[in-house]
């Protein structure tokens, strides 16, 4: 994903070439680039990955953008001598949003190269004009299969294509640290009172901090005994610490910072 160094959303492709690679497969990574590489990136890059990192140019101004359509141009003959560098059997296309992946379709389809895609999130405000829905279409057709961490998402891009999948499937995506053989001791606490945790980073408009906030202020909520802890970390801590103090919740919400062993939450 093109937002953050990391996050939920990395889990799924990172594991899975983890595991690929303790099989004695052969692995080339591509990502953004990142000034600080994440530890998880920095460790297979060490351990079973070719890395090549690329750089983001943010959308603003004109001249930006003009810019943008230039380097598009060149970022297609980037991929497709990525792909004709490495020949992967294999491209797994893992996106922040579905539509972000379009520019490694286009090259692998040029290529000749078999590829998957991973629409990890999307959203109602990315839908795309009549040219982009067009190239869209035609490269998640060319795809072998083309995953979704939710129905909603698919559905979602269903409508804004006008087109429907006839090769999408459904695919989970948590940490092999989160399966268990059977259900986890139920925790100690007084009966009365009932504590809530709520994983994920700190940014409410794709996390909903906000929303969980507004209804914990909410009468109806007000009068139970309930709190909820938050763990992850994020640009927005003081935001939302501001939003509980100014709705009378800060007693109620507790900021557990990120943790790496989610089972033991």
């Amino acid at each position: 994903m093109n937002s953050v160094p990391w996050g939920g959303s990395e889990i799924l492709w990172h594991e899975t070439a983890d595991i690929l690679a303790k099989h004695g497969h052969n692995l080339a990574l591509a990502t953004p680039y990142w000034q600080d590489l994440p530890g998880p990136i920095a460790k297979a890059k060490n351990e079973w990955g070719t890395h090549h990192s690329f750089v983001l140019i943010k959308k603003k101004s004109l001249l930006r953008r003009a810019t943008n359509r230039l380097l598009r141009l060149q970022s297609l003959d980037f991929h497709r001598n990525w792909l004709r560098r490495h020949r992967p059997r294999l491209l797994c296309i893992s996106n922040g949003n579905a539509f972000q992946g379009l520019v490694w379709m286009e090259a692998a389809i040029a290529e000749n190269v078999p590829f998957i895609t991973i629409a990890q999130a999307h959203a109602d405000f990315l839908s795309p004009d009549d040219s982009e829905a067009i190239k869209l279409i035609e490269a998640f057709s060319a795809a072998k299969l083309n995953y979704f961490v939710s129905k909603a998402n698919q559905e979602m891009v269903e409508s804004q294509l006008g087109w429907r999948f006839g090769n999408a499937r459904l695919i989970a995506n948590h940490s092999f640290h989160l399966s268990t053989k059977g259900p986890l001791p139920w925790p100690n606490t007084p009966e009365q009172h009932l504590r809530l945790a709520c994983v994920a980073r700190l940014h409410p408009a794709s996390k909903g901090q906000d929303i969980l906030f507004n209804v914990l202020a909410s009468p109806r909520w007000q009068e139970r005994e309930l709190s909820v802890s938050l763990y992850g970390t994020g640009d927005q801590e003081q935001c939302l610490r501001r939003l509980a103090s100014l709705l009378g919740i800060s007693d109620r919400v507790q900021f557990m910072g990120h943790t790496n062993t989610p089972e033991s939450i």
